[in-house]
Parts: C-alpha cells; sequence; structure tokens
C-alpha cells in the first residue's frame, strides 16, 4: 500500500500511521491532502496542456504541408493552371492516339491530356512520366507524335528539395521530407521508410479521385499527398519533430513548477490547519475543563469559519444541557430531601416514641398504619419530582395518540363534580360538542387538567364557580380553568411555577407545591404554553397546544 492509497482510504491508513503519532495529526493529513490536490491540478493542467499542445501542433503542421504542397505543386507545373474543359480523359482520346502513344513511348505513363491549338491545327498536349524523366509531348491533328520538353525527375526533385529546405523561402520548413511516387505508389525519388509501402499503395490507388489526401504516419509523423499532372504523385512528410519539443518544453515546465508548487502546497497546508486547529485546541481545552468540574466553561467565538462556529456552538449548547441536567440533579436531590424530610421525621418519632416492650398488638398494628401511611405519601411525591426533572430537562418520553381534549375535559369535570359539591362550587361547561383532537400524551394532558382542576377548587370561595371554556384555532387548541378564588398576589406571580413554592395564603390547605410546575413541564413537552391571568376576582389559567406535534 503507498502512502496516497493509506491517505485515501480513510481507516486503512491507521495501521501504516499508528506508529508515529504526529503523522496521525490533522495538520500532517492537511499538508498530505494539499500536497495531493496540488499534484492532482498540476498534473490535470500538464494533461490539458499536453492535449492543446499535440492539437495545436499537428494543426499548424497540417495547414504548413498544405501550403508546401501548393507551392511545390506550382513549382513542378511552372505555375501553370490549365483550362479544365480542355483536359481529355483517357478514355475519351482516341483510339489511333493511343496506339500510336503507345508504340512510341512505351515506358511513359499518360498523366493529363489537354486540347491545344497548334500551327497546323487542333492537337494536343500530353503531361508523362516514364519513372525518370518527366515529359511533355505533343501531337499533332495528323496524329504525329514528339517530345516537346523532357526534365529529369531527379533534377525535379533536387530543385524542389532544395526550395522546401531553404530558410530564405517564404514556404520554408524543417523536417520537412519529399517524396516523388508513381501512379501505383512506387517511391521514384525520396528516402524509403518514412510511410509503409502498404500505406502508400493503398492510398496512392484510392487517389484518382481525389484532390488531396493526408496520411498519419508511424511516430507521430504526418503526410499529404498530390497527383500530379503527369500522373506522378507529390508526397511532403513531416516527423512532427516541432511538436514533439513543444511537448518536451511543456514538459520541463510541469517539472519546474512541480518543484515549486510541492514545498508550496506543504506549507500552506500546515499553516492552514494550523490555523484551523487553534480553534479546535480551544474546543478540546474547554472539554478539559468542563470535564474536570468546571460546568461553567464555554468556548468564546472569534473570526471563525462556519464549521468552526457550528462546533463551537455544538460544545456550548451541550455543556449549558449538562449544566442544566447537573444543577436539576441537585434541586431534585434538595426537593426530595426537603419534602420526605417530615415524613421521615415522624416515622422516626413514631418508632422512637412507642414502648416495645409493653406495647400491646393493637398498639403495634396502629404504628405499622401509621408508618405506612407516611411511606404512602412519600412515593407519589417523589414520582412527581422526578416527573417534573425530566420533563424539564427534556428526557421525559411522550407517548403520542389522537385525543379528544372536550372529552378529556368533560371526564375531568365529572371526576372533580364531588369535590366541587362540598364547596357548594358550580362548574361552568363551555366545552363544544364537536370533538376537538390532537396529537398528545393523553396522560399527561389528563395530569395537567386534573392539577388545574383541583387547584381551582382548592383555591376558590364558598359558592363560587369555576368555567371551563375550549377554542379550535387554525394552529392550535386552547382551552382555560377560571375560578372566583381572591386571586394570586403581584409579588408571588413570577415564582407560582416553581417546585414547592406555596404562597402564604395556601399553606394552610393540603398540597405539596408541585400541581403546576407539572401542568408547566407536561404542556412545555407538547411545545405548549402556560399563561396566567389573575385579579382579586380570581384567575384564569389557559393552556395552548399545537394541532400536532413538531
Amino acid at each position: 500500500m503507498n502512502l496516497n492509497s493509506s491517505i485515501l482510504s480513510g481507516d486503512a491508513a491507521m495501521p501504516l500511521w499508528s506508529s508515529n503519532k504526529k503523522t496521525q495529526s490533522f495538520q500532517f493529513r492537511t499538508a498530505v491532502y494539499s500536497l495531493q490536490i496540488t499534484v492532482l491540478l498540476l498534473l490535470s493542467g500538464y494533461l490539458i496542456g499536453l492535449f492543446a499542445v499535440y492539437s495545436q501542433s499537428r494543426s499548424k503542421t497540417h495547414i504548413h504541408l498544405e501550403q508546401i504542397l501548393l507551392f511545390i505543386t506550382e513549382e513542378y507545373t511552372g505555375a501553370e493552371h490549365p483550362d479544365e474543359s480542355r483536359i481529355l480523359p483517357a478514355s475519351g482520346w482516341p483510339e489511333k492516339y493511343i496506339t500510336t502513344f503507345r508504340r512510341k513511348f512505351p515506358e511513359a505513363l499518360i498523366g493529363r491530356i489537354e486540347q491545344e491549338d497548334l500551327h497546323d491545327g487542333s492537337g494536343y498536349e500530353v503531361q508523362a512520366s516514364t519513372g525518370q524523366n518527366h515529359l511533355e509531348i505533343l501531337v499533332s491533328a495528323q496524329g504525329d507524335m514528339w517530345v516537346a520538353h523532357s526534365e529529369s525527375l531527379s533534377d525535379i526533385f533536387q530543385s524542389l528539395e532544395s526550395k522546401i529546405q531553404n530558410p530564405m523561402a517564404h514556404t520554408s520548413a524543417e523536417n520537412i521530407d519529399l517524396l516523388i511516387l508513381n501512379s501505383a505508389g512506387r517511391i521514384l525519388n525520396g528516402k524509403a521508410g518514412l510511410v509503409p509501402e502498404n500505406m502508400l499503395k493503398t492510398e496512392s490507388t484510392a487517389l484518382g479521385q481525389k484532390n488531396i489526401a493526408h496520411l498519419s504516419t508511424p511516430g507521430l509523423g504526418q503526410a499529404v499527398m498530390k497527383k500530379m499532372y503527369d500522373g506522378n504523385i507529390m508526397l511532403l512528410h513531416s516527423n512532427f519533430a516541432n511538436g514533439i519539443a513543444e511537448l518536451k518544453r511543456l514538459s520541463l515546465l510541469f517539472l519546474v513548477l512541480l518543484a515549486l508548487f510541492i514545498p508550496f502546497s506543504i506549507i500552506a497546508g500546515f499553516k492552514l490547519s494550523h490555523h484551523t486547529m487553534r480553534m479546535v485546541k480551544k474546543v478540546s481545552d474547554a472539554a478539559a475543563l468542563f470535564s474536570r468540574g468546571n460546568l461553567k466553561q464555554r468556548v468564546q467565538i472569534q473570526n471563525a469559519g462556519t464549521e468552526i462556529r457550528e462546533l463551537c456552538n455544538s460544545f456550548n449548547n451541550m455543556a449549558e444541557h449538562i449544566e442544566k441536567l447537573v444543577q436539576e440533579l441537585r434541586n431534585v436531590t434538595t426537593d426530595i430531601a426537603h419534602d420526605i424530610r417530615t415524613p421521615l421525621t415522624r416515622i422516626r418519632g413514631l418508632m422512637e416514641t412507642q414502648d416495645w416492650e409493653t406495647a400491646t398488638a393493637a398498639e403495634y398494628k396502629q404504628t405499622a398504619d401509621s408508618v405506612i401511611m407516611e411511606c404512602e405519601q412519600l412515593a407519589p411525591l417523589i414520582s412527581d419530582i422526578l416527573d417534573v426533572s425530566r420533563a424539564e430537562t427534556g428526557v421525559l418520553t411522550l407517548n403520542y395518540e389522537t385525543v379528544d381534549l372536550g372529552q378529556e375535559l368533560r371526564k375531568s369535570i365529572d371526576i372533580f363534580s364531588v369535590s366541587a359539591k362540598n364547596k357548594n362550587i358550580s362548574i361552568e361547561n363551555k366545552i363544544p360538542s364537536k370533538a376537538v383532537a390532537i396529537r398528545a400524551d393523553r396522560s399527561k394532558i389528563q395530569r395537567s387538567i386534573a392539577n388545574l382542576l383541583d387547584n381551582a377548587i382548592k383555591f376558590n370561595r364558598i359558592n363560587g364557580s369555576i368555567r371551563v371554556t375550549l377554542e379550535n384555532r387554525k394552529d392550535s387548541v386552547r382551552f382555560s380553568i377560571a375560578d372566583t378564588g381572591e386571586g394570586i398576589a403581584e409579588e408571588n406571580i413570577p415564582h407560582i411555577f416553581n417546585r414547592f413554592y406555596r404562597c402564604d395564603s395556601s399553606r394552610t390547605i393540603p398540597g405539596n407545591g408541585l400541581g403546576l410546575s407539572l401542568v408547566q413541564a407536561y404542556v412545555r413537552l407538547h411545545n405548549g404554553s402556560v399563561q396566567l391571568k389573575t385579579s382579586p376576582h380570581g384567575s384564569i389559567f389557559t393552556i395552548t397546544l399545537p394541532n400536532s406535534p413538531s
């Protein structure tokens, strides 16, 4: 496994680096990732540049070869541009001329036949090649034939080759080779081996109906060929040396950039990771202090990126939640200790004052019954304290189901109607007959309604009244329980939902001060709210709940 594959494979890299703590650090890995990205970017740029230079060089060579071919074509034919309308195909020449031509010039191949106006009438000019010489043959109207001009192909080849290699010529080109072929693709003049023989034969045969042909030869070479008027074929070949030189220069540039950017990318990676890790180190240090008991420890966020801010906020939120849980645990402990002290004191008093040696069986039973009664009072108290704490810290689980809130209110009214009747208190039912369904925990809603109704009866005046209303809104439902008691003093309102808080006027009434704390905790757990309106003429508790839990 190489270094790159180890890095990219995540967990697979761990065994490779586990022997060195530094290589497992975020800074080291960031530097390696930075190096990888730099190499990949440079390599991608190099490959794209390589393709672009290669394509451009081949295109330039292609155009250059065509320009040179046009030049040497004019040189080969003397810049002559025949009238195409006067050119005859070999098959259109009278048979008697063909027979005479083959008898007088058995080694010549006919290239072009052109009608000419001679001094003795209409005749023909024939461009032909023997493979050694280029011939211009004139044919009279009577069928007489004679060579008007003859030039050695070797001389023509040397003349053309010197011109295309002459650096002063406007069509000069380096690394270009000239070949003259016959119509069958055999090399008459020029270097052999530049183009495979089978390719020359195939392309030369196919060139009959083409003006020009382009070839790709082995070793990135390029060639262009054209048929001349005498039937021979002119071929120019480039070995792509200029393009290869450009590619080598590009490769050298890539190596230079690689040598420059590798140390730069490593340094940049270390610097970047060092800057990033400063805030991570702050979170780590804060977590260490927090774990040693400093629950007030928080991370201050300054000039940090989005991800680091999210990390710091997550830590701070977690720390606040943990601090709240710990504080709630302390409060629960204090509350339980506070509220069970009295029952335990009474139990201890019963046990200490009992004369166990002389007590009768009836006295034993009476003491045991008293102890059991005190214990029964402790169990629901502790359960309520734990429920409030779990609800306020968000760890209490709700069992959601569809609940008809109107039906639950009517049930509770029926249950508490006896207690209300004992105090001559009337309960006014303002609940619509149509079902008002919500998604909620039935037991928690029932407990909340019961606590409010119980308080409305306990703290109401004799011959008072209670009004229960229910309203179904677009996004929520709201129900209220109003009494005609003495109301709540203004100084007590901020503390009314605190655990074990009891107003001075209520201390003579049985209770433990957890009722409203439970109501608020349960309602908030349902994403609802509890509002209080009070006056000397009574109090109204209103609970608002969403139609569906969020």
